[in-house]
């Protein structure tokens, strides 16, 4: 016998509520300066992460999903294995995705925070004009020089060994460099801590 569609529903929104409590925990515990809550629009619940001046900064939005399955004259639904969260800043324009896999509610929270963490306002990021090669940029973090960009001949080279046809897409590559090199560094900091 198949679960009805409400019983799906009602299961679904279960483990979506699991889901926000146990990131509502671990932000908590993460960043003390920002206040998360929850925003219930419609039938969808998000995390927004406001700033202690009262601004939403962030907005966390898992978008768990039902499957529709037909076996012969039968239909029923099961909840989707893999849900999508999105991450959208609300000031800065920047966004990513984050994948949850079944119910490994610990990895994909860990991997989120892990992300979201290493992105303004959390971490300063800002371009510096090399001073003695006006075709070269560094990108510093918090102070720390992360990565370069510069122009050699027709083409704009990144530390990491990339090269892009303007200097724009080589500071979007560096930037995406930087991005997932920290997020994997503080995932490997946050996993060892963990264990």
């Amino acid at each position: 016998m198949f679960d009805s569609i409400e019983s799906i529903k009602r299961d679904l929104q279960a483990t979506s509520d699991k889901f926000i409590s146990r990131l509502l925990t671990f932000l908590a515990i993460k960043q003390d300066d920002l206040r998360p809550e929850v925003l219930i629009t419609g039938e969808k619940a998000q995390v927004v992460l406001i700033a202690p001046h009262g601004d939403v900064i962030w907005r966390i939005q898992p978008n768990f999903q039902l499957n529709h399955h037909r076996d012969g004259d039968r239909e029923f639904w099961t909840p989707a294995w893999q849900t999508q969260i999105d991450v959208v800043s609300a000031n800065a324009g920047d966004s990513f995705k984050q994948m949850l896999y079944g119910d490994e509610f610990d990895n994909a929270i860990h991997e989120l925070v892990s992300k979201l963490l290493v992105r303004e306002p959390f971490v300063q990021y800002a371009w510096v004009k090399d001073t003695h090669d006006p075709l070269k940029f560094r990108l510093f973090a918090d102070g720390e020089k992360m990565d370069a960009v510069w122009k050699s001949g027709r083409i704009w080279g990144t530390t990491n060994g990339n090269s892009y046809p303007t200097r724009q897409e080589a500071m979007q590559g560096a930037m995406s460099h930087v991005l997932m090199f920290s997020a994997t560094r503080l995932l490997e900091q946050m996993t060892a801590n963990a264990a």
